[in-house]
């Protein structure tokens, strides 16, 4: 499946940006820029993803997905 791994999980759950954004604590914007390729991640930021997601999203996931 292709695309940046937040975005599958995104809509694997049928959730908004704005809501996953809620959820790990990024606004809306930050979101969509790190799933475009704008923006990159904080650590800490990977580390709330990976929580939130309870581990179905992980850090090499989100760091593989800046390369």
């Amino acid at each position: 499946m292709a695309g940046h791994p937040i975005q599958r999980f995104v809509e694997a759950h049928s959730l908004t940006q704005s809501a996953f954004g809620r959820l790990v604590g990024l606004s809306r914007q930050q979101v969509n820029n790190v799933v475009r390729g704008r923006a990159g991640l904080s650590t800490a930021a990977m580390k709330r993803i990976v929580s939130a997601s309870g581990g179905e999203l992980t850090l090499a996931d989100l760091v593989n997905a800046q390369d």
